[in-house]
């Protein structure tokens, strides 16, 4: 937001409105990854009794417990990959197909909405990568990493400000320059994590299929916190509504050119 506050009113209501869009997405898609995350803690202990029936089927009495350790992570990992690959191709389809209709659903003006229809194609189309970053962070932090965890998040943020900073003073290119430079430190970010965790012992050929079973048992645990996150973040796109509505007095008036 800091980035595109020089840009002017319209720049940050883009920005603002997009990011509501993002709040639900989230709301989500963290949701699961939070449901799956601490599966991969206990995965690393020895006792695994709160492990869901679909992972505790997978491990091999034949292999040690490094072995079945890794398998069962990579299991994790590479669920939690798949939903979030699905649910933000599905996200991104609707974006980069009516961006305009979006963020007019979400309470933008049609003027802002038809602005910010490249911006929202951008972030919110490719809002997998950022799925993508966060499974690894935090996998990274279940494996008592939390070092490279951190670095990577350093590396994705620090990739973003650097190209942002770029974009908007030397190559002018708006708020759709912020954008791609938000996707690209998602990407850095990802890419650091995955080839720290390919020099854990992780295999480098996986075939991402979905466990069903696996996903059954994910979704079932996540169900409650994905209502909670929904509604905590719905009463955020609410205030910010409301004190759009108010015009200039309160909050930017989203009718300004």
């Amino acid at each position: 937001m800091l980035l595109v506050a020089h840009l002017g009113i319209q720049a940050v209501l883009i920005v603002a409105s997009t990011f509501m869009v993002t709040l639900v997405y989230t709301a989500i898609d963290q949701s699961y990854g939070g449901t799956t995350s601490p599966w991969v803690s206990q995965c690393t202990s020895e006792k695994k009794k709160n492990l869901p029936k679909s992972l505790q089927v997978l491990k091999d009495p034949c292999k040690d417990m490094a072995e079945n350790q890794t398998l069962l992570v990579q299991t994790i990992i590479l669920q939690t990959l798949w939903f979030s690959m699905v649910f933000g191709l599905l996200v991104g389809w609707i974006a980069i197909v009516f961006p305009s209709e979006l963020l007019q659903l979400f309470g933008s003006s049609e003027t802002v909405a038809q602005a910010g229809s490249a911006y929202c194609q951008v972030m919110i189309g490719l809002i997998c990568l950022s799925s993508f970053s966060n499974v690894l962070e935090n996998t990274l932090q279940g494996l008592e990493q939390a070092k490279r965890s951190a670095q990577a998040n350093v590396v994705k943020n620090g990739t973003h400000l650097l190209l942002g900073l770029g974009g908007i003073y030397f190559l002018h290119s708006g708020v759709v320059g912020i954008a791609w430079a938000a996707i690209l430190g998602q990407a850095a970010g990802l890419m650091y994590a995955a080839r720290f965790l390919r020099k854990l012992g992780f295999q480098t050929k996986l075939i991402l299929r979905p466990n069903w079973n696996f996903q059954k048992d994910a979704l079932h645990n996540a169900a409650p916190l994905m209502a909670d996150m929904l509604f905590y973040q719905m009463n955020n796109i609410f205030m910010f509504n409301i004190l759009r509505s108010y015009g200039e007095v309160v909050f930017a008036s989203a009718n300004c050119t």
